[in-house]
């Protein structure tokens, strides 16, 4: 049997009445945790976060796009001045070389005279070597040198005893050449004074005469092996042997070419000593062996042999 509610009851009064009571439960002191739990609140208190993080992710985002855009930009203008630096380079080198040729060609008819005692031209150089050149050099005799000027080179002040350098320019070219080729001929050249040796140099510019300069000890012992290599301009050994000439650029090129010749006078020396000794050569030295052991010709008239140009 179903219990039926007492009619006297109000349902609304209760209803209000325990409303009120959770809600005087809720906002005292001791319970204010339940105004404030995360679910409730995390919604209200992130989103002025949320909008302040996009604000400065996008901010981070437009610096670093201008910082990328510049980046590409200087590297552009890098690459700009990476070819105008090379393009000045070359520029600079080919000018580098046509000022050099044209301070060679300057000096074409130049003379440098290494050794004469000081003081002892006088105060008329071109006179004293007018005069003396025929004395000094015996091809020279009966022929009149016009000499355009003559004067001593500055030292620096170095204030060594070494005499300073004489130079001196004729006016014809082939009075220079014939200068230089008589002095090959006739060295030692001897002064009557103290008897010192005379040198006769070309002259050439300060570049030209450091890249001859590196060519003096291979020609020292491409002489010693009893070769005649000559120097020719602006800084070429020329090597002629059993009627093939040879040139080299660079004073390594000229070594590499000393030892194969080492080695081939090393093997035929072993095929002299007897079996034993060609068992003791490898093969690739004996594929490697060409027969120019001979010695070629001499120097060509008018080529600069043995006389290495010294920078002053």
């Amino acid at each position: 049997m179903i219990k039926q509610r007492p009619k006297h009851v109000n349902v609304r009064a209760h209803i209000l009445s325990f409303t009120t009571c959770l809600y005087s439960y809720a906002s005292s002191p001791d319970h204010e945790y339940l105004l404030t739990d995360t679910h409730l609140t995390y919604p209200l208190t992130a989103r002025p976060y949320k909008h302040q993080l996009r604000e400065e992710f996008e901010a981070i985002v437009t610096k670093t796009k201008q910082t990328r855009d510049r980046v590409d930009s200087v590297q552009a203008a890098a690459r700009e001045d990476t070819r105008t630096v090379t393009g000045l380079k070359d520029q600079l080198e080919r000018l580098t070389e046509k000022m050099t040729d044209m301070e060679d060609r300057c000096r074409r008819n130049n003379v440098r005279l290494v050794g004469l005692p000081e003081g002892m031209e006088g105060p008329d150089a071109a006179s004293f070597l007018r005069v003396n050149l025929s004395k000094w050099i015996p091809s020279l005799r009966g022929r009149d040198i016009e000499i355009d000027r003559a004067h001593r080179v500055y030292d620096g002040g170095r204030g060594s005893d070494r005499p300073r350098t004489l130079i001196f320019r004729v006016l014809r070219w082939h009075d220079r050449s014939d200068i230089l080729k008589g002095a090959r001929q006739a060295y030692p050249v001897k002064c009557e004074r103290n008897n010192v040796t005379l040198m006769f140099f070309p002259d050439f510019s300060p570049a030209t005469a450091i890249r001859r300069k590196a060519f003096g000890p291979v020609l020292k012992k491409m002489t010693a092996l009893g070769l005649q290599p000559f120097l020719i301009y602006p800084a070429v050994i020329k090597q002629r042997q059993n009627g093939e000439q040879r040139s080299f650029d660079s004073p390594q090129k000229a070594e590499d070419f000393i030892s194969s010749m080492s080695q081939q006078k090393s093997y035929a020396a072993a095929l002299r000593g007897g079996g034993g000794a060609a068992a003791a050569v490898s093969p690739a030295r004996r594929e490697g062996r060409d027969g120019r052991d001979g010695l070629g010709p001499s120097c060509p008239e008018g080529d600069d042999s043995r006389m290495i140009m010294e920078a002053c």
